[in-house]
């Protein structure tokens, strides 16, 4: 019964890169732009977590393109698991892409059959679950 809801807007004057996730338990947010990540309990109200990710004049992500090189790494030489499946990687690649498209084109995109022809070419053996 859960429900979200994305919005990506890349066309405001100070860089709007920001998230907000609220539950029963309580909130999440970050600013991918100020690098910040914060989460609070609903009850009793109280800030759990708080992080301050600095600009490191090499990624552009607060540090995670090492953090991602380090998992592949790990999984290549190790074995061990990636933290996301490929799957899931190129489907938030697709959809970065196509949301930059409608962007540029100024219009709203029905991605129903990209989306058909994806799945329809995924291994049998991933599952959404």
């Amino acid at each position: 019964g859960a429900k979200l809801c994305f919005h990506a807007n890349v066309h405001t004057p100070d860089e709007y890169r920001r998230f907000c996730i609220i539950g029963t338990e309580g909130m999440a947010e970050g600013d991918f732009v100020r690098g910040t990540l914060k989460s609070y309990r609903a009850i009793p109200k109280e800030r759990i977590f708080d992080k301050t990710y600095h600009y490191d004049d090499v990624s552009h992500h607060y540090g995670a393109e090492q953090k991602m090189a380090n998992d592949l790494t790990r999984h290549l030489e190790l074995g061990e698991a990636l933290p996301v499946s490929v799957i899931d990687c190129l489907e938030a690649g697709l959809t970065a892409l196509k949301i930059d498209e409608a962007r540029k084109k100024g219009v709203v995109m029905d991605l129903s059959d990209m989306w058909s022809k994806f799945d329809a070419l995924k291994p049998r053996s991933v599952s959404k679950e």
